[in-house]
């Protein structure tokens, strides 16, 4: 469990890498001792669950190549795959302001695992799944640009929360002597200069 939430406060954390975690919970909590306490979770997870936008998550997991197969069972995929077009459309339209010309069929190429989409050109980029959709966006498609936008998702606040605390030392409470009616007194000062 703390592996699990040491990774949901790392920097490069990726939306697909909260759908394991928030797995891992479920499963952690089903299988729990107390079977009260384990139901108590799971029912405010999927509280949780119900406030996050669930097509990102399951897009970006479902757009990572190594998930794209394995972990969608194949008589239940036919059936989301209409739900799965909307989504693309929708966040194309969204994101870009345009409507798509081309995206369900990179889709499907992709769930073939037609040339560029194939597993040996993964295998290249060491895990780094937004340098590989930045990679297969050099062709213009756009499949390719709603991935690199889910991809390049800030899951987290921490780089910006240390940012703050590190600003804590630049502008202190001493250092902050600036009141209101000195900012009005400057103001006064400048319009008179000018005229």
């Amino acid at each position: 469990m703390c592996d699990a939430l040491n990774k949901l406060q790392c920097d490069g954390v990726k939306l697909f890498e909260v759908l394991h975690c928030f797995a891992f919970f479920i499963k952690m909590y089903k299988f729990h001792s107390d079977i009260n306490f384990g139901q108590n979770m799971i029912a405010r997870l999927e509280k949780r669950w119900k406030q996050w936008e669930q097509p990102i998550l399951l897009l970006s997991f479902l757009l990572h190549p190594n998930y794209r197969n394995a972990y969608f069972n194949s008589a239940v995929q036919p059936k989301i795959s209409t739900t799965i077009n909307s989504w693309l459309i929708y966040y194309y339209e969204a994101w870009f302001g345009i409507k798509p010309t081309n995206i369900l069929l990179e889709y499907s190429r992709y769930m073939s695992k037609v040339q560029e989409f194939q597993i040996q050109f993964w295998d290249q980029f060491q895990n780094n799944i937004l340098s590989y959709w930045l990679f297969i966006n050099n062709d213009g498609g756009e499949l390719s640009k709603v991935a690199c936008q889910i991809y390049a998702i800030s899951v987290n606040s921490a780089s910006l929360e240390r940012l703050f605390s590190s600003m804590k030392n630049i502008q202190t409470p001493i250092r902050n002597r600036l009141q209101v009616y000195i900012i009005n007194l400057i103001y006064f000062i400048f319009i008179l200069n000018n005229y």
